[in-house]
């Protein structure tokens, strides 16, 4: 809706000499005020501050609060002004990762578009694809591994003040929170099966059990039998782990399904179907799986190196 020639008048006198009101039309996902304000009241100047608005505590930019909203007009119109796409507020929190925390895949797809960084924010520990899988949001995923987001990134909370707790990455978080089909996607686009897996002994047992604890040990601890077979499937290298060795009779192998599958697995050679298919993909690397699409390949061929049914 055009505003009215009254409000056109008016609107200058009230809001020339508060640089927040663009801030709260944002907010408010007032985009004929956002529009008014800075192309007819000189605002551009703010298009970037960050300033804390009524409804906030912490300095944002308008971009960061129109993607809070959700209010997509007001984000494509700041990125059109020129906004900083990658602007982040006090807490390292980009736009894209609020657009994440908010599942809002829209307003992800909108970002990227405009480059922002897939990854979201250095000052950040979580990334976008974090709170992505956390929440199953498979379609925003694609989106972010689309467009070039680290699918193997490692964030360890607290690694001055805890250095033996959890380091996680997206492949621990599908774990953790039980989501198979966010756990298969990762691994579809190259995530590592083996990450923090190494030989465990006597001495860094108690270590390797808290702060560098493998994924075929974290599947053994929870219980996920379908997860177990996707690690296989997908490359875990089962050489550099034994049940026996590293827990011995303790109740986590005991009637454990995972123990069983990684035993069996462990005892038997891959057939040369899939090592033919784990050598492809790992001589490829992380970076260029995405363009097995755009080779000249029969469809039933890509399907087989993106394990699909073919």
């Amino acid at each position: 809706m055009a505003l009215s020639e009254n409000r056109r008048e008016f609107l200058p006198s009230i809001f020339k000499d508060i640089p927040l009101s663009l801030h709260e039309a944002a907010f408010r996902g007032d985009v004929d005020t956002l529009k008014h304000l800075i192309d007819d009241c000189g605002l551009i100047s703010n298009i970037d501050r960050h300033l804390i608005w009524s409804g906030g505590s912490i300095p944002c930019a308008p971009l960061l609060l129109a993607v809070i909203g959700g209010h997509v007009d007001c984000i494509k119109f700041l990125i059109h002004k020129g906004a900083n796409v990658n602007c982040v507020d006090d807490r390292g929190q980009s736009p894209l990762y609020i657009a994440a925390v908010n599942r809002n895949l829209n307003c992800i797809q909108i970002l990227l578009q405009a480059a922002a960084k897939p990854n979201g924010s250095a000052h950040n520990r979580c990334t976008p694809l974090f709170f992505a899988t956390r929440d199953g949001e498979v379609d925003i995923m694609r989106e972010l591994i689309n467009h070039g987001a680290d699918i193997n990134s490692a964030v360890h909370l607290s690694p001055k003040l805890y250095p033996n707790t959890l380091i996680n990455t997206p492949l621990y978080i599908s774990v953790s929170y039980n989501k198979l089909d966010c756990f298969k996607l990762l691994l579809q686009s190259g995530a590592n099966p083996n990450f923090n897996c190494k030989r465990l002994d006597e001495r860094n047992r108690l270590q390797s059990f808290y702060g560098e604890v493998s994924l075929v040990l974290f599947a053994l601890f929870i219980r996920y039998s379908e997860f177990a077979k996707l690690l296989v499937e997908f490359g875990a290298d089962l050489s550099l782990f034994s049940c026996n060795e590293t827990l011995g009779n303790s109740h986590l192998i005991l009637n454990n399904p995972c123990a069983l599958y990684f035993q069996m697995a462990r005892a038997n050679p891959r057939i040369l179907q899939s090592a033919c298919r784990l050598l492809i993909r790992r001589c490829l690397g992380v970076t260029r799986l995405n363009y097995i699409n755009d080779l000249p390949l029969p469809k039933f061929l890509k399907n087989y190196l993106f394990y699909k049914p073919v």
